[in-house]
């Protein structure tokens, strides 16, 4: 418990620093590695704020076409319409890690009984430029009901923050 709170303060610094020169720093996740601060690592540049209208929230990146500036990003349906009248909000934007400007996205299609939407964006300079990267999916058998994760979203508009769960 205590090498998690030393891991944890240690990742939080990290962070702190990286968000204070957020518009110039490029992260790299070339070399692998099965800690935390590598995990957080990823996570974020695999993770995007979301906006359409007055709505926001987080979404990751599902795939990434660099060399296009192309992205598919995965949301939730009640970040891009309202679910109760299932009417679309529209001008939709996301926001990478590593760049504070936001990019026009469209609508790609979504359900809101499972509660999910994908979003594209296409030919952006700012993507060909960033350091994101689409996020590696799990197996469903490979990850265990109670196992210990890390967080990452976009919660109240704050900005991307990451915090230690539990997978339910």
């Amino acid at each position: 418990c205590m090498a998690l709170v030393v891991a944890v303060s240690v990742l939080y610094d990290k962070i702190a620093q990286v968000q204070k020169t957020r518009n110039n720093y490029n992260i790299s996740v070339e070399q692998k590695g099965v800690n935390l601060a590598y995990a957080a690592t990823k996570g974020m540049l695999g993770t995007v704020c979301v906006s359409a209208g007055s709505s926001l929230g987080s979404g990751v990146i599902l795939s990434a076409d660099k060399d296009a500036g192309d992205l598919y990003v995965i949301t939730n349906f009640h970040v891009v319409a309202d679910t109760q009248t299932k009417v679309l909000y529209g001008n939709y934007k996301i926001s990478l890690w590593d760049d504070d400007n936001e990019i026009n996205a469209s609508y790609v299609g979504g359900s809101y009984l499972y509660d999910i939407a994908v979003l594209k964006v296409t030919g952006s300079d700012q993507v060909k430029k960033s350091s994101c990267v689409a996020a590696e999916i799990a197996d469903t058998q490979d990850v265990v009901m109670g196992e210990s994760c890390l967080v990452i979203g976009n919660s109240m508009g704050m900005n991307l923050r990451i915090s230690n769960g539990v997978v339910s």
